[in-house]
């Protein structure tokens, strides 16, 4: 802040340095309903599943003036990476361990834990 300011109710004085946690904002279900926490990308699609809908608090790569500078390199890398993950192989489950805990660890950097999957080659 380059002057005191009040916002929401709080008093940030000069110089102070504000960050936003974007795990809570990712994950908060007054934002994303109760099932925050599960994977389902159809929450980004229209009613019919044609077009894919921005949701201005999903913020993957920051944002503002401090957005991740590789932001659209990173998108079109990973769009390539997984499309041709997904047209190469089949992903399921380990069978010996079917359950994946997605409970994050914890730390200033939110990561998963560990887990097993099995990658079939598809058939042409």
């Amino acid at each position: 802040m380059i002057a005191d300011t009040t916002f929401h109710g709080y008093f940030l004085p000069k110089n102070v340095t504000v960050m936003s946690d974007l795990y809570t904002i990712h994950h908060d279900q007054k934002i994303w309903g109760q099932d925050a926490n599960t994977f389902r990308p159809e929450r980004f699609l229209n009613e019919d599943q044609t077009q894919v809908i921005r949701h201005a608090a999903l913020m993957p790569f920051s944002i503002g003036k401090r957005v991740c500078m590789g932001k659209d390199f990173a998108n079109d890398t990973m769009f390539l990476f997984i499309a041709n993950i997904l047209h190469k192989f089949s992903i399921n489950p380990d069978p010996e361990c079917p359950v994946v805990d997605m409970e994050p660890l914890p730390g200033f950097v939110m990561i998963h834990k560990p887990f097993k999957f099995v990658m079939n080659l598809n058939e042409k």
